[in-house]
């Protein structure tokens, strides 16, 4: 009986890894999510697995915990109730820019490589609330840089800075699904 329960213990845990590993594989869709902020388009995204990320592509992030995003996680511009380590749901943004690659900030919008995108930013909230923007400044850092130029008024790495990992990349479905 030990045997046998050890021998479906082990090909339990194969078939899982078979499950985990190969939408990373195959680019295979493992889910989709609905995006109930402004600073992108409302509505239903498929998820895919992190990989073969490039600039301009639609993903999901956790927004670090850090002094610059501390203010507006406390005005929930970030939703609560997900499964971010500060118990927040997942942004939904545009990739800016890869690891390690040079990054400069400044009041009139972004630069990453040769490519400038241009953006403003707010030093006040529609509520008429202080924004404090992420120091402006050249970077190279082993994380991530998010912006929405879809909405001015997305709270990104503008006033958060980079983020250390992706959670998912996503392809945008529409409204109603």
């Amino acid at each position: 009986m030990k045997i046998w329960a050890a021998r479906m213990s082990e090909l339990f845990k194969r078939i899982l890894l078979f499950i985990y590993f190969i939408p990373f594989l195959f680019s295979i869709p493992v889910g989709i999510a609905y995006n109930v902020t402004g600073s992108m388009k409302l509505g239903y995204y498929l998820l895919f697995p992190p990989v073969n990320l490039r600039p301009g592509d639609v993903v999901f992030a956790c927004v670090p915990v850090n002094k610059e995003s501390i203010e507006g996680i406390k005005r929930d511009y970030i939703p609560p109730g997900g499964f971010c380590p500060d118990n927040r749901l997942p942004v939904v943004k545009f990739l800016t820019s890869l690891p390690y690659q040079s990054v400069f900030l400044s009041k009139k919008g972004m630069k990453v490589g040769s490519r400038f995108i241009k953006y403003k930013v707010l030093k006040k909230s529609p509520e008429g609330l202080r924004l404090k923007h992420y120091p402006y400044g050249k970077y190279s850092v082993p994380g991530y840089f998010l912006i929405s130029t879809y909405s001015p008024l997305s709270y990104d790495s503008r006033y958060w800075g980079p983020v250390k990992n992706i959670l998912y990349k996503a392809v945008y479905l529409g409204k109603k699904l």
